[in-house]
């Protein structure tokens, strides 16, 4: 299950530095974050976008959308199934986490989730300013996410590509630099791992 303390300190953490740097070409000025996660790729498992989803999540959600805008609203896009993984952070941001609010979207086949993509497009979209909206992508991921058809980031990514309000800008740089930096969890698995192997080594 999702260890929800850690989702929100760790979506915090990017979120706090993205605020913070985005004019530094590590986040790309981007005005809201798209961490999408798409399809399972065996042939590759070290891309950027699993690992993200291991550092938040503590598991690999394929076909999920997570937008996460300036002002710390989070909306994530994904299966019924995975809705229910999320469901026990809505309402439970920790107390003066900069991280507002999660809201799920769930995957809706009737109408090819064209209202689930306005939702989405409607978050993103600054107000008002008449400038493009730069949305933050691990770009190296793009294509592949395009070609996989009928997957709900195709259908995102297309929406994003067809809309002249949009911008594309690569976030990559940005989220590796924070999940470099290693909390108290990550390092004591570190050490514990680091001790297990050298014992299997000793052997």
């Amino acid at each position: 299950e999702l260890d929800v303390t850690r989702f929100y300190e760790r979506l915090g953490k990017i979120h706090g530095d993205f605020v913070k740097k985005r004019s530094g070409p590590a986040w790309g000025k981007a005005n809201c974050l798209c961490l999408t996660r798409g399809q399972l790729n065996e042939d590759n498992v070290f891309l950027k976008s699993a690992v993200l989803q291991q550092y938040l999540l503590g598991y690999e959600l394929p076909d999920t959308v997570i937008l996460l805008n300036l002002d710390g609203h989070c909306t994530i896009l994904t299966t019924k199934k995975k809705c229910e993984f999320f469901k026990p952070a809505v309402g439970k941001a920790l107390p003066g986490s900069k991280i507002l609010d999660l809201t799920l979207l769930e995957r809706c086949k009737e109408d090819k989730n064209e209202e689930n993509y306005s939702t989405l497009i409607e978050q993103a979209r600054i107000k008002g300013n008449g400038e493009k909206t730069k949305i933050g992508f691990l770009l190296k991921e793009w294509e592949a996410n395009s070609e996989a058809q009928g997957t709900m980031v195709a259908g995102w990514q297309q929406k994003v590509e067809d809309s002249e309000d949009f911008e594309r800008v690569d976030v990559a740089p940005g989220i590796g630099l924070v999940m470099a930096i290693k909390d108290k969890t990550e390092l004591d698995l570190m050490k514990k791992s680091s001790v297990l192997s050298n014992k299997v080594l000793k052997h």
